[in-house]
């Protein structure tokens, strides 16, 4: 998939192939996309994105946005339970799941409960950004040869953004209508002082006028 082969790249230009292992296969025998093996702790990665209905909704009518949105709403949930599943086994304490597309995560991430049902269930989302921030967290841990920061708590503060973002999406609807305000009356002073303008033009020629008479 998409998704996969830009991890890949992503994966490929940070980590070897001693720590980052393809198609790798689980102690109960599920074949998963990738996984990230440390020494006392295993990363498993799933790519998997239901990349047709996110572009049926990002063009969809108004008409058709709350049924597309519900179904890709649903799609990411479920694989959020089956990636969840690899978390009950030995060595796993979380799973990630990669969102290849920026605006898709941010959608996920202000428009749904998806991130914090993601974490009750042990599975973290990853965009490209987090994950290439999360990977270096990762090398980090590597070079010192011991993993010196909970992996987790990146994605647990990332995903705090989310009120953040939503509060700042709030600002800046308010401050575009103290905007439009604004911008309406200074129109209406323009307006008024070119009007007031035009009535002492109007004057001061009369005036002029009546001084050449006398």
């Amino acid at each position: 998939s998409v998704g996969e082969i830009i991890m890949d790249t992503l994966i490929s230009d940070k980590l070897n192939g001693d720590v980052y292992k393809k198609g790798y296969v689980l102690e109960d025998g599920t074949r998963i996309d990738a996984a990230i093996v440390l020494e006392s702790e295993i990363i498993p990665i799933d790519t998997k994105f239901p990349i047709e209905t996110y572009k049926r909704l990002v063009k969809a009518e108004k008409k058709d946005e709350k049924v597309l949105h519900k179904k890709f709403e649903k799609e990411i949930k479920d694989q959020i339970d089956t990636v969840s599943k690899y978390a009950t086994l030995k060595n796993i304490e979380f799973a990630l799941l990669y969102i290849p597309s920026e605006n898709a995560y941010y959608d996920i991430l202000t428009q749904t409960e998806l991130c914090e049902y993601a974490q009750t269930r042990m599975v973290h989302l990853a965009s490209p950004r987090t994950f290439h921030y999360f990977l270096g967290l990762v090398l980090f841990g590597i070079k010192d040869r011991k993993i010196k920061r909970d992996l987790r708590l990146m994605f647990n503060v990332l995903n705090g953004l989310k009120h953040n973002m939503s509060e700042m999406g709030t600002n800046i609807g308010n401050l575009d209508q103290q905007l439009s305000l604004v911008i309406t009356s200074a129109s209406k002073v323009l307006k008024n002082y070119e009007e007031l303008n035009k009535n002492i033009t109007i004057i001061d020629e009369k005036i002029t006028e009546g001084v050449k008479e006398v």
